[in-house]
């Protein structure tokens, strides 16, 4: 079903952007997730993918704590129908714990993300009469100066947090990844840089039409070689 946008002057609500989510989730194969667990035979047990959409549509919304989904599913019927069951805190905090360790996790989440980009709506650039798709990659640190959480530390922003290195392909976020706040920016970025190779070729993207755009930490031989190795 097609999504209708109209502009209007009414309030918008926290949870406005709420029937966005679920039209774009119904072009999502969420059921892979289903598929890490050996529960399906309980009637009670709530599918791993319940779990990961009511993870996806918190952040969506700006929430971050475990708390949160018991309040949206009070507060919002839609959330609980986009979400499909009435998971607890503790039951999303529970498995979303277990999901995390599992071994092929991000490598689903990745699959999954490369389904819900359509390269016919990526921004790109025109160079040379050439059409050109822009992958930005940087190290962002964000600050939690006031938490023990593993993995904070001093970063090179000059606070106490994590590093974590991001890439967006035109206005799309591709791909993310979460490191400690002392990591440098060129450590892991190649294996990084080879993941969103690997994912633009499976959105269709020909690497040979790429520009990595990034700072001076990635001058590194090896992040241009992996580049250069690409045609990118």
């Amino acid at each position: 079903m097609a999504t209708k946008l109209i502009i209007g002057r009414e309030d918008i609500q926290n949870g406005a952007g709420l029937c966005i989510m679920g039209n774009q989730y119904n072009r999502i194969s969420f059921g892979r997730f289903d598929m890490l667990s050996n529960h399906t035979d309980n009637k009670n047990w709530i599918p791993n993918s319940a779990i990961v959409k009511g993870a996806v549509s918190l952040m969506r919304l700006g929430l971050t704590n475990y708390q949160d989904m018991s309040d949206m599913m009070e507060s919002s019927s839609l959330f609980k129908d986009i979400v499909g069951y009435h998971v607890s805190p503790e039951t999303f905090r529970q498995r979303f714990n277990f999901l995390a360790k599992e071994e092929n996790i991000s490598q689903i989440v990745d699959d999954l993300v490369c389904q819900s980009i359509d390269k016919r709506f990526i921004k790109t650039r025109i160079i040379n009469g050439v059409e050109y798709y822009v992958l930005h990659i940087d190290v962002t640190p964000f600050e939690d100066s006031d938490s023990k959480k593993e993995g904070i530390g001093y970063t090179y922003k000059g606070f106490v947090g994590f590093s974590p290195i991001m890439a967006y392909i035109g206005d799309h976020s591709l791909a993310l990844e979460l490191r400690p706040g002392t990591q440098h920016s060129e450590n892991g970025a190649v294996d990084f840089l080879k993941r969103c190779f690997s994912m633009l070729e499976k959105i269709g993207i020909p690497l040979d039409r790429v520009i990595v755009v990034c700072d001076s930490a990635h001058d590194a031989e090896d992040f241009i070689k992996c580049c250069l190795s690409k045609n990118v």
